[in-house]
């Protein structure tokens, strides 16, 4: 039986099923107040901001829910694949922009520690250079670790929604495909690294990286991984960090020997 979808229940099911079809995750029993407001804004008489306030709250909730935003744009694309012609006060691309500002605006009020990135949840620069010294200091008197950057850059779109879905989407692939001890850290808006120690696992976890990042919206941005040495002499990391900071378009200076790019294996 075809479904109505211009009640409320009707675009329900249509919406958690095609959300279930695309993720392979049973949600058509999902029902939380967020998701009844949204649902109701969406068949309720044609008003943009009334839509606006009901993606706002339901980007909160799932914020609040610890939910990534690269899951929550697709829960919201799957929400406006279903709609009926003409239903939709806002389009699919104005849809993802309030969602992904409400997301950001709660996770940086939940990130407001010094030490971390208040969108990507990783280490600043600052915390990362530290960690370096902590590590060399645990050596003794020994030869300093050799460490290594496994670091993933892009280029800047335009839109500052699409901004963040890339950034927390690098953050996701690290924390999901790094070692659970690593030091994680976001380096600017369009870098990410993660300090780990210069062995054959590195190399194994440069190549998952990059097949994690061969996706939307990664994809797109030109996004580009490498193992980069950690300088054996400390006092060069700040500048290296402060090169690794580049959009890819600015080449990494070839007369640093500290700075090698190694293909992956």
């Amino acid at each position: 039986m075809a479904t109505d979808r211009h009640t409320a229940p009707g675009l329900r099911r249509s919406w958690l099923a095609e959300l279930s079809r695309r993720t392979g995750h049973d949600v058509t029993n999902w029902r939380t107040p967020a998701v009844d407001g949204l649902v109701s804004a969406c068949v309720a008489p044609s008003s943009s901001a009334l839509l606006a306030h009901a993606l706002r709250t339901f980007a909160a909730e799932r914020a609040a829910e610890q939910g990534a935003l690269t899951d929550l744009l697709a829960e919201v694309d799957a929400l406006w694949a279903v709609l009926e012609p003409g239903r939709d006060s806002l389009s699919a691309a104005g849809a993802r922009e309030v969602t992904a500002d409400a997301w950001v605006d709660v996770v940086a009020t939940q990130r407001g520690t010094p030490t971390i990135d208040r969108l990507t949840g990783l280490h600043t620069p600052g915390y990362l250079i530290g960690r370096v010294h902590e590590l060399d200091r645990s050596a003794g008197q020994g030869e300093p670790p050799h460490l290594m950057l496994l670091v993933a850059r892009w280029l800047l779109p335009a839109s500052p929604w699409l901004r963040a879905a890339i950034s927390t989407h690098v953050a996701e692939a690290l924390r999901a495909g790094v070692r659970p001890n690593a030091t994680l850290c976001q380096l600017s808006a369009s870098a990410a690294a993660a300090l780990v120690p210069d062995d054959g696992l590195a190399r194994s976890e440069r190549v998952e990286l990059a097949r994690a990042l061969d996706a939307e919206p990664v994809a797109s941005a030109g996004a580009t991984i490498a193992l980069v040495p950690v300088p054996d002499r400390r006092d060069g990391l700040a500048g290296l960090l402060e090169t690794l900071r580049q959009p890819p378009a600015e080449q990494i200076p070839a007369r640093q020997p500290q700075v090698r790019m190694r293909a992956a294996e």
